[in-house]
C-alpha cells in the first residue's frame, strides 16, 4: 500500500509538472517556419498552407517565412527570402512579445506552433 501511495504521489506530481510547462507555453527558443495563412487579402478570402501557390502565383515553401528566436532575447524574421525584422523579445506565459523599434507584436505560444495576426491575416509558423 506504502509503494502504491508513493507511485501515485510522484505521477501527481510529474502531471502538475507538464501542466505547469503547458500553461506557460514552454520555451520560445528555436526556428519557427511558414507552416499555414488564413483570412482575406485585397478582399479574397485566402486559406494556404506550404505547398500551396498564394494567389496562383508564388509557391509557399516553409522559407517563405521564418522567426529565428535566439537565446539572448533577440529575434530575426524573414519573409520571401528577404530579412526583415530584428529586435528583442520576452515570454509572457503562453505569448511571446517581439518588440522592434519599441513597437510590440504579440504572437500566441502552442507547443511548436507560433499563431500571429498581420493585415488581416493570421499566420502559423512551426518549429
Amino acid at each position: 500500500m506504502k509503494k502504491l501511495t508513493v507511485w501515485l504521489s510522484t505521477l501527481i506530481v510529474a502531471i502538475i509538472g507538464v501542466c505547469c510547462l503547458v500553461a506557460c507555453g514552454g520555451d520560445p527558443v528555436g526556428t519557427y517556419k511558414f507552416d499555414s495563412m488564413s483570412g482575406k487579402m485585397e478582399g479574397l478570402e485566402i486559406n494556404v498552407k506550404v505547398g500551396d501557390k498564394l494567389m496562383g502565383v508564388v509557391e509557399l515553401t516553409e522559407d517563405y517565412m521564418v522567426l529565428e528566436i535566439k537565446e539572448d532575447n533577440t529575434f530575426t524574421m524573414t519573409a520571401m527570402g528577404e530579412k526583415g525584422e530584428s529586435g528583442t523579445w520576452k515570454q509572457d506565459g503562453g505569448k511571446v512579445v517581439l518588440t522592434v523599434d519599441g513597437e510590440d507584436m504579440t504572437v500566441d505560444l502552442s507547443g511548436s506552433s507560433i499563431t500571429f495576426e498581420q493585415e488581416g491575416m493570421k499566420i502559423v509558423l512551426k518549429k
